[in-house]
């Protein structure tokens, strides 16, 4: 009845992250190779030779005894079958009179037998431990069922009461990413599998601990924690790059714009789900017409805002078409939808959509949005004919008031109070000519 036994594990799956030893390849050894690379449960028999399953078993007890008092609180934690089940599996002989006198004194805890609880008995060590969780491995059976009648809330100390739960919550996280930490946290409370105050890096911390593969990074965007997978890292901050200088330059973008420009900044394909999802996820996000994937960012000043209180200090009625053709005179791209444009008309205070027509009962005050050249330039096409001015005209009419032309000729071009019509005249935004 030794350890090891035929047909059992060699190391027992919860031993396998404290038997590891990860050392640089000039370093190892043989035996420290094997246990690295081979998984040695109960099939190891069929592949190595009795003399070194001995050896090896040998090296796991050793490193068991050393660094138990280094056991994760996972597998401290693991639920075990109590000692009078114990006793009937064939375990040693110094193994089971440990437990036999420990259980007997009644100075043990209360509560289930787990892992932590054989430990705290007197005199059982790491050898018993790996003595008892092979034996009980290799009948798992008996176990079966036990973890779903503890408690398994993982909590701010580190503690996940079964490996069952851990990975419940790695596969529940893994299948919703990209997500916000605030939200994964959330959803992790809702479905009981932690408490409110983990950080989800412990978690990850944790499964790696334990030989397991995280599912997920964390990284910061925005003053967002967001969770994505790691091979989505680059893209993922890509994306908010991407997303937050268009929004910055422009006012507003597109889902479908931040895709063609991710395309060329990562040299890949990334599918717009995947940077709708990321970027609803973080602060200040905001939908202007999800349908169309219209969105921008709150923010403390917007320049499509700060743009139109320009537009409404020289126009108080304007349709749809013209406004947006205003607001992003040099903009290539579609035009953005009556949805949009409402909510960004909303954001502006004292504004009317009625239909497809945007108004306001008064203009805003011109000196306090226009620059001095734009007022200057206002007062001219204020004075010009109803169909407008050409560029030959404004340029004499400048030279005589001494104004620089080449802001006036930028004004003209680009200032959203200046419209340009189909026979290069220009003209006062909100002209009837």
């Amino acid at each position: 009845m030794r350890y090891p036994r035929s047909g059992e594990a060699i190391v027992p799956k919860l031993l396998r992250p404290l038997v590891i030893e990860r050392r640089p390849a000039a370093y190892r050894d043989q035996d420290n190779d094997r246990l690295a690379r081979m998984d040695l449960g109960a099939d190891a028999w069929t592949r190595l030779t009795r003399e070194e399953c001995e050896r090896l078993a040998m090296v796991v007890v050793d490193r068991v005894q050393t660094r138990v008092h280094a056991l994760p609180a996972i597998t401290r934690n693991h639920l075990l079958p109590d000692p009078r089940t114990a006793l009937g599996l064939p375990i040693e002989r110094r193994t089971a009179n440990t437990i036999r006198r420990g259980a007997g004194s009644g100075a043990t805890a209360s509560g289930p037998w787990t892992v932590g609880r054989y430990l705290a008995l007197p005199r059982f060590g790491g050898r018993a431990l790996v003595d008892l969780l092979a034996a009980v491995e290799a009948r798992h059976e008996i176990t079966a069922g036990l973890e779903a009648d503890g408690p398994e809330v993982f909590s701010a100390s580190g503690d996940f009461a079964s490996e069952r739960a851990l990975d419940t919550a790695l596969t529940l996280i893994g299948q919703r990413l990209p997500i916000s930490e605030t939200q994964a946290k959330a959803d992790l409370v809702h479905e009981g599998l932690i408490d409110g105050s983990v950080d989800l890096a412990s978690l990850a911390h944790t499964a790696v601990r334990l030989g397991r593969h995280a599912p997920f990074h964390i990284i910061e965007m925005g003053g967002t924690r967001m969770v994505v997978r790691l091979a989505d890292v680059t893209a993922a901050r890509a994306s908010y790059r991407i997303a937050i200088r268009a929004v910055q330059g422009w006012g507003t973008a597109t889902i479908r714009a931040v895709a063609s420009q991710l395309r060329v900044a990562v040299h890949a394909v990334v599918a717009a789900p995947f940077i709708e999802q990321l970027l609803a996820g973080t602060n200040g996000f905001r939908w202007l017409d999800r349908q169309q994937g219209w969105f921008w960012f709150a923010q403390g000043r917007n320049p499509i805002v700060e743009d139109l209180k320009k537009v409404f200090s020289v126009a108080t009625r304007l349709s749809f078409a013209r406004l947006w053709a205003a607001l992003f005179r040099t903009r290539l791209g579609p035009a953005a939808s009556a949805e949009a444009i409402g909510q960004i008309c909303a954001a502006v205070p004292g504004t009317r959509v009625d239909g497809e027509t945007v108004t306001i009962d008064r203009p805003f005050d011109r000196r306090a949005y226009l620059t001095d050249a734009e007022n200057r330039v206002t007062r001219l096409l204020e004075r010009a004919p109803p169909e407008g001015m050409s560029e030959s005209q404004i340029r004499r009419i400048v030279r005589t008031l001494g104004l620089p032309w080449t802001t006036v000729w930028r004004l003209l071009r680009y200032s959203p109070v200046v419209e340009r019509s189909p026979n290069d005249l220009y003209r006062l935004l909100g002209s009837t000519g």
